[in-house]
Protein backbone atom coordinates (compact mmCIF):
# COMPACT_ATOMS: atom_id res chain seq x y z
CA UNK A 1 0.00 0.00 0.00
CA UNK A 2 3.13 2.33 0.57
CA UNK A 3 4.02 2.05 -3.19
CA UNK A 4 -0.14 3.52 -3.85
CA UNK A 5 0.19 6.18 -1.39
CA UNK A 6 3.18 7.64 -3.04
CA UNK A 7 1.76 7.34 -6.43
CA UNK A 8 -1.09 9.34 -5.42
CA UNK A 9 1.41 11.93 -4.16
CA UNK A 10 3.30 11.27 -7.48
CA UNK A 11 0.12 12.83 -9.54
CA UNK A 12 -0.97 15.39 -6.75
CA UNK A 13 2.44 17.06 -6.57
CA UNK A 14 2.49 16.79 -10.34
CA UNK A 15 -0.48 19.13 -10.79
CA UNK A 16 -1.07 21.53 -8.12
CA UNK A 17 1.21 23.97 -10.44
CA UNK A 18 -0.94 23.99 -12.90
CA UNK A 19 -2.31 27.46 -12.81
CA UNK A 20 1.32 28.81 -13.19
CA UNK A 21 0.88 27.53 -16.81
CA UNK A 22 -2.59 27.91 -17.04
CA UNK A 23 -2.53 31.87 -15.87
CA UNK A 24 1.50 32.12 -17.06
CA UNK A 25 0.89 36.55 -15.87
CA UNK A 26 -0.06 35.57 -12.88
CA UNK A 27 1.80 36.38 -9.90
CA UNK A 28 4.17 33.01 -7.81
CA UNK A 29 3.85 34.97 -4.86
CA UNK A 30 0.14 35.40 -4.99
CA UNK A 31 -0.33 31.57 -5.92
CA UNK A 32 1.86 30.91 -3.36
CA UNK A 33 -0.73 32.43 -0.73
CA UNK A 34 -3.56 31.46 -2.28
CA UNK A 35 -2.65 28.12 -2.35
CA UNK A 36 -1.74 28.22 0.81
CA UNK A 37 -5.20 29.48 1.99
CA UNK A 38 -6.31 26.65 0.12
CA UNK A 39 -3.95 24.20 2.23
CA UNK A 40 -4.65 25.37 5.51
CA UNK A 41 -8.58 25.07 5.00
CA UNK A 42 -8.33 21.42 3.38
CA UNK A 43 -6.48 20.48 6.46
CA UNK A 44 -8.76 22.03 8.92
CA UNK A 45 -11.23 19.99 7.60
CA UNK A 46 -10.05 16.31 9.10
CA UNK A 47 -8.09 18.11 12.11
CA UNK A 48 -11.28 18.69 13.24
CA UNK A 49 -12.99 15.57 12.55
CA UNK A 50 -9.91 13.70 13.90
CA UNK A 51 -9.54 16.17 17.14
CA UNK A 52 -6.12 16.45 15.71
CA UNK A 53 -5.84 20.68 15.67
CA UNK A 54 -3.07 21.47 17.93
CA UNK A 55 0.02 23.41 16.83
CA UNK A 56 3.75 21.67 17.46
CA UNK A 57 6.67 23.82 16.46
CA UNK A 58 8.27 21.05 14.81
CA UNK A 59 5.32 21.52 12.09
CA UNK A 60 5.24 25.02 12.19
CA UNK A 61 8.87 25.16 11.40
CA UNK A 62 8.74 22.51 8.80
CA UNK A 63 5.64 24.79 6.78
CA UNK A 64 8.19 27.79 7.00
CA UNK A 65 11.33 26.10 5.82
CA UNK A 66 8.63 24.40 3.12
CA UNK A 67 8.37 28.07 2.03
CA UNK A 68 11.86 29.33 1.83
CA UNK A 69 11.85 26.46 -0.77
CA UNK A 70 9.42 27.52 -2.68
CA UNK A 71 10.41 30.90 -2.40
CA UNK A 72 13.79 29.90 -3.58
CA UNK A 73 12.17 27.92 -6.63
CA UNK A 74 10.84 30.76 -7.77
CA UNK A 75 12.94 32.85 -8.08
CA UNK A 76 15.32 30.37 -9.62
CA UNK A 77 12.48 30.04 -12.55
CA UNK A 78 12.97 33.90 -12.78
CA UNK A 79 16.58 34.32 -12.75
CA UNK A 80 18.04 30.92 -14.03
CA UNK A 81 15.96 30.26 -17.39
CA UNK A 82 12.72 28.82 -16.94
CA UNK A 83 10.46 26.64 -15.14
CA UNK A 84 12.45 23.39 -17.03
CA UNK A 85 15.92 23.81 -16.13
CA UNK A 86 14.79 25.05 -12.57
CA UNK A 87 12.56 22.16 -11.83
CA UNK A 88 14.78 19.57 -13.07
CA UNK A 89 17.68 20.92 -10.93
CA UNK A 90 15.66 21.24 -7.72
CA UNK A 91 14.25 17.59 -7.87
CA UNK A 92 17.19 15.92 -8.58
CA UNK A 93 18.98 17.84 -5.52
CA UNK A 94 15.56 16.99 -3.52
CA UNK A 95 16.29 13.19 -4.25
CA UNK A 96 19.77 13.17 -3.41
CA UNK A 97 19.37 15.01 -0.49
CA UNK A 98 16.33 13.10 0.95
CA UNK A 99 18.51 9.90 0.43
CA UNK A 100 21.88 10.60 2.12
CA UNK A 101 19.82 12.40 4.70
CA UNK A 102 17.78 8.37 4.94
CA UNK A 103 21.18 6.93 5.47
CA UNK A 104 23.50 8.76 7.11
CA UNK A 105 20.96 10.99 9.67
CA UNK A 106 18.03 8.40 9.91
CA UNK A 107 19.85 5.20 9.11
CA UNK A 108 17.99 3.47 7.84
CA UNK A 109 18.92 0.78 6.20
CA UNK A 110 18.88 -0.21 1.86
CA UNK A 111 20.27 -2.56 -0.28
CA UNK A 112 22.95 -0.14 -1.33
CA UNK A 113 23.75 -2.54 -4.43
CA UNK A 114 20.40 -1.56 -5.66
CA UNK A 115 19.12 2.06 -3.96
CA UNK A 116 22.47 3.51 -5.46
CA UNK A 117 22.24 2.53 -9.20
CA UNK A 118 18.65 3.55 -8.89
CA UNK A 119 19.42 7.32 -7.78
CA UNK A 120 21.95 7.55 -10.24
CA UNK A 121 19.25 6.39 -12.92
CA UNK A 122 17.08 8.95 -11.80
CA UNK A 123 19.78 11.70 -11.63
CA UNK A 124 20.77 10.76 -15.33
CA UNK A 125 17.47 10.69 -16.28
CA UNK A 126 16.78 14.27 -14.69
CA UNK A 127 20.55 15.92 -16.38
CA UNK A 128 18.82 14.42 -20.03
CA UNK A 129 16.02 16.66 -19.46
CA UNK A 130 18.38 19.73 -18.34
CA UNK A 131 22.12 19.30 -19.25
CA UNK A 132 24.44 21.44 -16.57
CA UNK A 133 25.63 24.05 -19.57
CA UNK A 134 27.30 26.54 -17.44
CA UNK A 135 28.82 26.91 -13.40
CA UNK A 136 26.68 25.19 -11.39
CA UNK A 137 27.05 27.73 -8.75
CA UNK A 138 25.17 30.03 -11.16
CA UNK A 139 22.42 27.64 -10.42
CA UNK A 140 22.41 28.19 -6.66
CA UNK A 141 18.91 28.80 -5.95
CA UNK A 142 17.47 25.81 -7.83
CA UNK A 143 20.13 23.76 -6.01
CA UNK A 144 18.96 25.23 -2.84
CA UNK A 145 15.60 24.88 -2.93
CA UNK A 146 16.35 21.35 -3.21
CA UNK A 147 18.28 21.06 -0.50
CA UNK A 148 14.70 22.42 1.59
CA UNK A 149 12.99 20.26 -0.12
CA UNK A 150 14.73 17.13 0.21
CA UNK A 151 14.74 18.12 4.15
CA UNK A 152 11.65 19.87 5.23
CA UNK A 153 10.20 16.38 6.34
CA UNK A 154 13.29 14.88 8.11
CA UNK A 155 12.27 16.39 11.72
CA UNK A 156 8.91 14.70 11.16
CA UNK A 157 10.86 11.61 10.47
CA UNK A 158 13.15 11.70 13.19
CA UNK A 159 10.10 12.58 16.26
CA UNK A 160 7.84 11.13 14.14
CA UNK A 161 4.40 12.30 15.24
CA UNK A 162 0.81 11.42 13.75
CA UNK A 163 0.89 12.93 10.74
CA UNK A 164 -2.54 14.45 10.89
CA UNK A 165 -1.42 16.27 14.00
CA UNK A 166 1.68 17.03 12.02
CA UNK A 167 -0.44 18.49 8.81
CA UNK A 168 -2.04 20.57 10.00
CA UNK A 169 0.91 22.25 11.85
CA UNK A 170 2.91 22.49 8.70
CA UNK A 171 -0.33 23.78 6.97
CA UNK A 172 -0.64 26.29 9.64
CA UNK A 173 3.02 27.28 9.13
CA UNK A 174 3.17 27.34 5.61
CA UNK A 175 -0.32 29.63 5.66
CA UNK A 176 1.35 31.89 8.06
CA UNK A 177 4.89 31.87 6.31
CA UNK A 178 3.11 32.43 2.54
CA UNK A 179 0.91 35.24 3.83
CA UNK A 180 4.34 37.11 5.39
CA UNK A 181 5.64 36.85 2.21
CA UNK A 182 3.66 37.42 -0.29
CA UNK A 183 2.48 41.04 2.43
CA UNK A 184 6.26 41.60 1.85
CA UNK A 185 6.21 41.19 -1.94
CA UNK A 186 2.99 43.95 -2.18
CA UNK A 187 4.53 46.22 0.00
CA UNK A 188 8.02 46.57 -2.00
CA UNK A 189 6.08 46.49 -5.18
CA UNK A 190 4.70 49.53 -4.84
CA UNK A 191 7.10 52.41 -4.12
CA UNK A 192 9.40 50.82 -6.98
CA UNK A 193 6.64 50.73 -9.59
CA UNK A 194 7.16 47.47 -10.14
CA UNK A 195 3.96 45.11 -11.03
CA UNK A 196 1.93 44.33 -7.62
CA UNK A 197 0.95 40.55 -7.18
CA UNK A 198 -2.88 41.43 -6.86
CA UNK A 199 -2.64 41.84 -10.55
CA UNK A 200 -4.41 39.43 -12.72
CA UNK A 201 -6.41 38.04 -9.15
CA UNK A 202 -9.61 37.30 -11.08
CA UNK A 203 -12.05 34.91 -9.88
CA UNK A 204 -10.59 31.99 -12.54
CA UNK A 205 -6.93 32.04 -10.86
CA UNK A 206 -8.12 32.69 -7.29
CA UNK A 207 -10.10 29.04 -7.71
CA UNK A 208 -7.89 27.71 -9.47
CA UNK A 209 -5.19 28.30 -6.56
CA UNK A 210 -7.59 27.35 -3.92
CA UNK A 211 -7.76 23.80 -5.64
CA UNK A 212 -3.73 23.98 -6.44
CA UNK A 213 -3.65 23.85 -2.86
CA UNK A 214 -6.24 21.55 -1.78
CA UNK A 215 -4.28 18.72 -4.32
CA UNK A 216 -1.04 19.68 -2.28
CA UNK A 217 -2.74 18.96 0.47
CA UNK A 218 -4.16 15.56 -0.48
CA UNK A 219 -0.63 14.57 -2.00
CA UNK A 220 1.18 16.16 1.31
CA UNK A 221 -0.85 13.59 3.77
CA UNK A 222 -0.29 10.71 0.82
CA UNK A 223 3.80 11.60 1.22
CA UNK A 224 3.67 11.13 4.98
CA UNK A 225 1.68 7.82 4.70
CA UNK A 226 4.40 6.55 2.20
CA UNK A 227 7.10 7.58 4.79
CA UNK A 228 5.83 5.90 7.06
CA UNK A 229 5.64 2.64 4.83
CA UNK A 230 8.86 2.57 2.93
CA UNK A 231 10.86 4.72 4.45
CA UNK A 232 12.67 7.58 4.21
CA UNK A 233 15.20 6.51 1.97
CA UNK A 234 12.81 5.36 -0.58
CA UNK A 235 9.42 6.64 -0.32
CA UNK A 236 11.08 10.64 -0.39
CA UNK A 237 12.48 9.77 -3.88
CA UNK A 238 9.59 7.73 -5.11
CA UNK A 239 7.06 10.88 -4.31
CA UNK A 240 9.54 13.53 -6.34
CA UNK A 241 8.63 11.34 -9.47
CA UNK A 242 5.77 13.96 -9.91
CA UNK A 243 7.94 15.83 -12.45
CA UNK A 244 7.24 12.93 -15.20
CA UNK A 245 3.24 14.32 -14.19
CA UNK A 246 4.25 17.99 -14.74
CA UNK A 247 6.40 17.56 -18.05
CA UNK A 248 3.18 15.04 -19.20
CA UNK A 249 0.86 17.84 -18.62
CA UNK A 250 3.03 20.25 -19.80
CA UNK A 251 3.22 18.49 -23.30
CA UNK A 252 -0.41 17.36 -23.71
CA UNK A 253 -2.15 20.34 -22.31
CA UNK A 254 0.53 23.45 -22.86
CA UNK A 255 2.39 22.46 -26.30
CA UNK A 256 5.76 22.00 -24.04
CA UNK A 257 8.96 20.44 -25.97
CA UNK A 258 7.11 20.82 -29.42
CA UNK A 259 10.09 19.21 -31.60
CA UNK A 260 10.71 15.61 -32.10
CA UNK A 261 14.09 16.19 -31.04
CA UNK A 262 12.99 17.59 -27.61
CA UNK A 263 10.28 14.48 -27.44
CA UNK A 264 12.58 12.01 -27.99
CA UNK A 265 14.93 13.35 -25.21
CA UNK A 266 11.85 13.51 -22.84
CA UNK A 267 11.18 9.77 -23.84
CA UNK A 268 14.57 8.45 -22.85
CA UNK A 269 14.75 10.82 -19.89
CA UNK A 270 11.08 9.28 -18.52
CA UNK A 271 12.89 5.82 -19.31
CA UNK A 272 15.78 6.56 -16.87
CA UNK A 273 13.65 8.33 -14.12
CA UNK A 274 10.83 5.24 -14.33
CA UNK A 275 13.61 2.59 -13.97
CA UNK A 276 15.32 4.12 -11.32
CA UNK A 277 12.27 4.18 -9.72
CA UNK A 278 11.38 0.51 -10.33
CA UNK A 279 14.57 -0.56 -9.33
CA UNK A 280 14.63 1.53 -6.32
CA UNK A 281 11.30 -0.13 -4.80
CA UNK A 282 13.03 -3.27 -4.80
CA UNK A 283 15.69 -1.80 -2.77
CA UNK A 284 14.19 -1.69 1.05
CA UNK A 285 15.42 -3.91 3.53
CA UNK A 286 12.74 -5.29 5.78
CA UNK A 287 13.24 -4.77 9.21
Amino acid sequence: MGYLYALIAVFSFGTYMIPLKRWPSLSSWAYLALAAVGILASALVPAVYFGTMSLNLLGIFSGFFWVAGGALCFWAVQEEAGLSGSGTRAVGTAILTSFLCAVLILREKTHLYLSLPAILLILGGLYTLDPIRQNPLKNWRSFGAGIVFGTYLVPYQMRAPSSQEFMFSLSFGIFIAASVLFLFTVSIARPKGKVSPLKHLTPGPVLGCLIAGIVWTVGQQACLVALSRLGFAIGYPMTQLNLLVSLFCGVVFFGEFPSVKMRIRLLCASSLIVSGAFVLSFSRINV
